[in-house]
């Protein structure tokens, strides 16, 4: 895939220098609704009566899909402008993570009162990005049945993604179609360099379909947009549960290789870039860290053996990340975060994973 020369010659210089620092941000509250980060669009309700809308299915049940769909409208091509790009390169931002829900290409059961039509302005943004040379990450916010029964899932309320293995594979089939589009946009192809699988899924959530489910989408991205664009993946609040080197095309697992409930297995590089793992680091966040991702520095892997020795994978690194060989540092939003004992633990073990 093609990527912005001038910056793609950035990357390469700095990236050989190892100093590259990646600086990014979400548009949140675009194309899937959080109530905290635009309120104004909930202004109507009652914020404290929780039978009115808060999320994404509640305001589309209570306005219908056709005011759902008008009002929407407005809010995509009015959040995020031509003028907000330009003003993020202007400030320094190289990459921007941008949150979709899983009705982004209109897979719509009949009961859900989801309206779709982002993608053009998804479309839209890409083209700007580019022009602006800012690259893009891709994050799968929403699942049907809902991945943690935050608002930022699409719907409020209980967790049901992993009771139906049908809501799995829907979500899968929705997975390969996003990367088929983006395949097929020369603008999205050109500046989409990472894809998150799901968003902040529960603790509560089986692990092993969990686990099943990211191999099976791991593999669609791998296969429908290739070894450039990095894949990350939620740790459902529990780092220690995948504490693991790097997703690989092949399956593999602790001792004898037989599955059994509490093992957590192990995943070795050959010869693939390294992928980022998890974005917690932390059980369920409480109320004041809603909004906010605290980052491990997972991602931040030695360089691996073999055809990557002495390379880096700047493309491979989230937003708000320092690219370095060197032993990986926690940061919150870009910045330094305290150093903690189950931090270090952590960290220690994955670096001696390779």
């Amino acid at each position: 895939m093609r990527r912005p020369a001038a910056l793609l010659a950035t990357l390469a210089v700095a990236s050989a220098q190892q100093n590259l620092k990646i600086r990014g941000v979400n548009l949140g509250g675009w194309l899937v609704l959080e109530q905290w980060i635009k309120p104004s669009l909930f202004s109507e309700w009652n914020a404290f009566d929780k039978t009115q809308p808060r999320d994404q299915w509640t305001y589309c049940a209570a306005l219908g899909k056709k005011e759902c769909k008008r009002r929407l409208e407005e809010h995509w091509d009015s959040w995020v402008t031509e003028s907000t790009i330009a003003d993020l390169a202007d400030a320094g931002i190289t990459h921007v993570r941008i949150p979709i829900g899983h009705w982004i290409t209109c897979d719509i059961d009949e009961d859900e009162p989801y309206v779709c039509g982002e993608w053009t302005y998804l479309q839209r943004v890409a083209a700007w990005c580019q022009k602006y040379d800012i690259l893009v990450w891709l994050d799968l916010h929403t699942a049907p049945g809902s991945q943690n029964g935050f608002d930022n899932s699409g719907r409020t309320g209980a967790t049901h993604w992993d009771k139906s293995m049908a809501h799995v594979n829907r979500t899968l089939r929705v997975v390969e179609e996003i990367a088929t589009w983006v395949s097929k946009d020369e603008a999205l192809a050109n500046v989409t360099t990472g894809f998150g699988l799901l968003n902040e899924p529960d603790a509560g959530i089986d692990y092993w379909r969990m686990l099943h489910y990211y191999e099976d989408a791991y593999a669609s991205i791998r296969r429908v947009l290739g070894v450039e664009v990095a894949v990350y993946v939620g740790d459902m609040f529990n780092p220690k549960n995948f504490n693991w080197s790097a997703m690989s095309q092949r399956s593999s697992t602790c001792g004898d290789g037989v599955p059994r409930r509490g093992d957590r297995p192990r995943r070795r590089v050959e010869g693939l870039p390294p992928q980022v793992l998890g974005q917690q680091g932390q059980r369920a966040p409480g109320p004041e860290q809603r909004g906010r991702e605290r980052v491990f520095g997972l991602a931040h892997l030695r360089l691996l053996r073999g055809r990557l020795e002495g390379h880096d994978a700047p493309a491979a690194h989230p937003p708000g990340l320092q690219v370095r060989a060197g032993p990986p540092e926690p940061v919150l939003l870009g910045r330094a975060a305290p150093q903690s004992h189950r931090a270090q633990e952590v960290r220690g073990r994955v670096d001696g994973g390779l």
